[in-house]
Parts: C-alpha cells; sequence; structure tokens
C-alpha cells in the first residue's frame, strides 16, 4: 500500500513538473505574441505613414501596370543582363591589357622625360608662347614661310659634296695664320691679285653679288 501511495505521489510530481514547463512555455508564447503584436503594430505603421506619404504618387493600378510590364519584358530584362554580364566579363578580359597599355604609356614618359624629351616640348610651348605674345598672327605666318626657304637652302647645303667643300674651306680658314710682322705694300697686293685663283674667286663674287643685286632690285 505504501509503495502504491509513493509511485502515485511520483507521478503526481512528474505531471505537475509537465503542467509547469507546459504553463512556462505557454507563458513564453505569449510574451512572444505580445511581442510580435507590438513589432507588427509599429511595423503597420510604418506603412500606413509610407502609403499615405506617397498616396499623392502612387496608386495601386500603376503598381500592377508595373508588375504586367515587368512580366511582359522579361526576356528583355534577360537579355539585358546577358548583356550586363558580358561587359563584365569584356571589363575582366581587357583589364590586363588596360594595364599593360598604361605601363607602357608611363615607361615612355619616364624615358621621354629621362632624354630630356618633355622639357624641349615645354620650352618649345614656351617659344610658340613668346611669338604669339610679341608678333602678330601675320607675321608668325612669314616666319614660318622664311623657315621653309631657310630650310630648303639648308638642305642644300647638307649635300654630301657642298659639306665637303664647306668642310674644306672651314680647314684651310682655321689652318691659315696671318703674319702680322710682314710688310705689305700695294706691288705685292697687285702681285696678289694678278693670281690667277684670286681673279677668279674675285669673278665668281662679283657674279654672287651680281645675282643678289638683281634680285634686290627686282624686288624693290
Amino acid at each position: 500500500m505504501n509503495d502504491e501511495i509513493k509511485q502515485l505521489n511520483e507521478k503526481v510530481d512528474f505531471l505537475t513538473e509537465q503542467v509547469l514547463s507546459l504553463t512556462s512555455r505557454l507563458k513564453s508564447v505569449d510574451d512572444f505574441k505580445e511581442d510580435m503584436s507590438l513589432f507588427a503594430k509599429d511595423a503597420f505603421d510604418e506603412v500606413v505613414t509610407f502609403m499615405n506619404d506617397v498616396d499623392f504618387h502612387f496608386r495601386s493600378e500603376d503598381f500592377l501596370c508595373l508588375i504586367k510590364k515587368s512580366f511582359r519584358n522579361i526576356r528583355n530584362f534577360t537579355k539585358l543582363l546577358d548583356q550586363l554580364q558580358s561587359f563584365v566579363e569584356f571589363v575582366e578580359d581587357l583589364s590586363p591589357l588596360a594595364k599593360e597599355i598604361f605601363n607602357d604609356i608611363t615607361d615612355k614618359i619616364y624615358e621621354l622625360e629621362k632624354k630630356g624629351t618633355l622639357e624641349s616640348i615645354r620650352r618649345t610651348v614656351g617659344i610658340i608662347d613668346n611669338l604669339s605674345e610679341n608678333f602678330e598672327p601675320e607675321d608668325v605666318t612669314n616666319f614660318g614661310n622664311a623657315m621653309v626657304i631657310f630650310l630648303g637652302i639648308a638642305k642644300k647645303l647638307a649635300l654630301p659634296e657642298n659639306l665637303d667643300k664647306i668642310q674644306n674651306i672651314v680647314d684651310d680658314i682655321d689652318k691659315y695664320e696671318y703674319d702680322n710682322s710682314k710688310k705689305v705694300s700695294l706691288f705685292k697686293l697687285f702681285k696678289k691679285i694678278r693670281n690667277q685663283e684670286v681673279l677668279k674667286g674675285a669673278d665668281m663674287a662679283l657674279d654672287y653679288a651680281k645675282i643678289a643685286s638683281k634680285y634686290y632690285t627686282k624686288n624693290k
């Protein structure tokens, strides 16, 4: 009899524990429901406030129209996404090449800077600015035309046969040493003038002077 009473008490204690556990869970559920109800109320209030703000601009029929258009243009959206993906892949493929081109350009600029080419360009621009500030555009044009003529003359002088002649003349002049101690007389000068080479040189100089005089008087 005592054993039966003991077992009955154990069952009652067990049932009591189960009831308390269930009650605790129900309380937790009630607390959760209360919290959710507060959250839902705040969320609903926010939605209502938002709808009131956009009510002037938003209409349900506009939303339905947007959904319809979205479904109608799914194929276009898919194509757009495919194109976007292709563009992303193109950029990814182009990035190494663009980086290499950028590095080459940077190296070339550094090389030009090292050689002084950029400094020469800057100085050339400075010369052009100086010309623009001090001369009229017509004067600059005339300078350009004259430069073309001078370059044509320089081109003729730069021919190998002419360069050789000029070099020989310069060498002879450089080697020549005038003796200040020697006596000079008219007789000696006349004697030099009678020399065929001197006469040919004088005759050539007079021809050049005649040609120059002709063009000068013509332009006058």
